[in-house]
């Protein structure tokens, strides 16, 4: 499990923008190991949620909790009834 967006400040860049990440205050991702969830919680902080929902579709082990702070929902996906 690796997480990302926990600290406060507006430390995540968009590369897309070159400029902090603002819609999400939050993620984490489930993984087989540690580095590859903490690199992908750090991209799910500035992808769309059909983005995401790719990213975890298409790996099959993959599970994704994020806090979106413009919509102020807890988004998950992938099957969290397995984990």
């Amino acid at each position: 499990l690796g997480g990302s967006g926990i600290k406060q400040g507006r430390h995540i860049i968009d590369p897309r923008k070159s400029a902090p990440v603002e819609h999400r205050r939050a993620s984490w991702i489930l993984s087989e190991s540690a580095s590859r969830s903490d690199a992908l919680s750090t991209a799910c902080m500035v992808m769309a949620r059909e983005e995401i929902q790719a990213l975890v579709a298409g790996s099959g082990e993959l599970r994704a909790l994020i806090i979106d702070e413009s919509s102020r929902e807890v988004l998950r996906f992938g099957r969290w009834d397995e984990a």
